[in-house]
């Protein structure tokens, strides 16, 4: 099963099967953006496969900018491990990724493990393996 979201221009598809999140942004994100970006992730990790944990990728090729305020947003209501995989970025956006994540680490170490990758597949592959990781070491016994 797949579920579409649009929040503004931006796109989620959750992969239920997968428990994959695909998030792609087209143009800029706004506060408002990415609180619903956060709802819709937050919504689903109830009902997704590792119940405590998100795994998304996010395509940023068609990304414009972010202002700190939407920034704020993901800093502040991350509250679950989440793992993502960024593609498409350029050099720039890599770098405020890169402060982003170093400023979640500092509030919340270990909260947010990510990586930035050329495309879908890689990231695809990346999650998978992570995932796979995470459900290891926190197999019900």
């Amino acid at each position: 099963m797949v579920e579409i979201t649009s929040v503004g221009p931006h796109e989620i598809r959750y992969e239920a099967d997968a428990g994959f999140f695909h998030v792609t942004v087209n143009g800029s994100i706004e506060e408002a953006h990415a609180n619903g970006i956060i709802d819709t992730l937050n919504k689903h990790v109830d009902v997704a496969s590792t119940k405590d944990a998100l795994f998304v990728t996010c395509d940023v090729r068609n990304a414009k900018n972010s202002n700190a305020k939407a920034r704020n947003v993901y800093l502040t209501r991350l509250h679950c491990q989440t793992y993502a995989a960024l593609s498409g970025a350029n050099f720039a956006f890599r770098a405020v990724f890169n402060l982003l994540v170093r400023a979640v680490a500092l509030r919340s170490p270990g909260k947010l493990v990510s990586t930035a990758v050329a495309g879908d597949e890689e990231a695809r592959a990346w999650l998978a393996e992570h995932k796979g990781a995470y459900l290891g070491r926190h197999a019900k016994s």
